[in-house]
């Protein structure tokens, strides 16, 4: 080892009594023993408080910061690295844990390579404690740019960090990945193929239960920095970029359709997937919004009604659409069947339905 620099790792944790003594320890049992563990306690309400007290007695390198009320992860990892000490900064989660030569390796690869601001290295997915794949991480900016490829074990230095500034807490859900980006306009980050980390995988986890919602912030996010990024990286393709941004722009012109329009007549979507859901998340977010969705069809429930967004999804027939209906095709991939399906509709029941698709660039 070159040097012995002191690695920050910020834990924040709220009702983490499930997992967070493993994540503790895999931290306290690293084979690189310069570093300190700040566990910002996001006013917990189960047993955390009281297993992070009772490890912070074992060992003189953690410190707990408690919130009061909860103020969620960006704030959390904000608060935590306002008082990390590091030259190296990282941080983790209270269900995932390192494997022992973690941080060793993460910093071995930063003294070896002083240009480099930040590295990533591979991970593995465990559910019930057993291990389901290898994740490869990857951090060029084609990948990074069109989607969230770093992971959750990473080190970055404390000059970079200086630079980006903190986490934004308008970022809830994607504040690593809008971190991720701001460091990539910034820096440069680095990769480190090796398997160091354990991302667990369990049903109450952020990444799965407000899936939609993360892939929501995700767009918002590729709008944010798209002419920073296509000015930064002119050699990058930028396709998946592209595309959400065209979904933006399409959706955002098809609701001023409807308003112009056909505010007044019955609006339904048909499809149930990620752009009936963006479709519904830029009509919720319109200040003075005179759009109501009268329901959502979907090929899908054709054996069966199902509830998503708050609405029961339906099959299209006839005794469930008013007359002078308006739908809109809420498909890329399927729209053409979709498509067809409404015509034939149409035809078999004698009725007229305006039908407005996306119009992608």
């Amino acid at each position: 080892m070159q040097n012995n620099k002191l690695v920050s790792i910020v834990l924040p944790t709220f009702n983490g009594e499930k997992w967070i003594k493993k994540s503790i320890f895999s931290i306290l049992n690293q084979t690189y023993k310069n570093l300190e563990v700040l566990i910002v306690n996001d006013a917990s309400t189960d047993q955390t408080p009281k297993i992070i007290n009772s490890i912070e007695q074992l060992d003189n390198r953690i410190t707990i910061i408690n919130h009061m009320v909860n103020k969620k992860l960006p704030t959390s990892l904000n608060d935590g690295f306002k008082r990390a000490n590091g030259e190296y900064l990282t941080w983790t989660s209270d269900d995932n844990w390192y494997d022992e030569t973690a941080v060793e390796n993460l910093v071995n690869f930063l003294d070896n390579n002083p240009k480099i601001d930040m590295v990533s290295s591979n991970y593995r997915l465990v559910e019930n404690e057993k291990i389901q794949d290898n994740i490869i991480t990857k951090t060029d900016a084609e990948a990074l740019i069109n989607g969230n490829t770093i992971g959750a074990c990473f080190l970055y230095r404390r000059s970079i960090a200086k630079v980006v500034g903190e986490y934004d807490p308008s970022m809830f859900l994607v504040e690593d990945y809008d971190y991720w980006l701001r460091i990539l306009l910034k820096g440069k980050i680095g990769h480190l193929n090796k398997i160091l980390y354990n991302y667990r995988l369990h049903k109450n986890s952020l990444s799965n239960t407000r899936r939609l919602e993360i892939k929501y912030k995700e767009l918002l996010l590729k709008q944010k920095y798209y002419n920073e990024i296509s000015f930064a990286f002119p050699e990058c393709t930028l396709n998946e970029l592209k595309r959400f941004v065209n979904y933006s722009k399409a959706i955002d012109n098809l609701i001023n359709k409807i308003q112009k329009y056909f505010s007044l007549k019955p609006i339904y979507i048909y499809g149930s997937g990620f752009l009936c859901y963006l479709i519904l998340k830029k009509i919720d977010n319109l200040k003075k919004n005179k759009i109501v969705i009268s329901g959502i069809f979907d090929t899908s429930a054709k054996n069966g009604e199902f509830y998503k967004y708050g609405y029961c999804i339906k099959y299209l027939q006839q005794n469930n659409i008013a007359k002078n209906s308006v739908i809109v095709i809420a498909s890329d991939k399927y729209r053409s069947e979709i498509s067809n399906n409404i015509k034939k509709f149409m035809a078999d029941q004698n009725v007229n339905i305006k039908v407005i698709e996306l119009d992608f660039e």
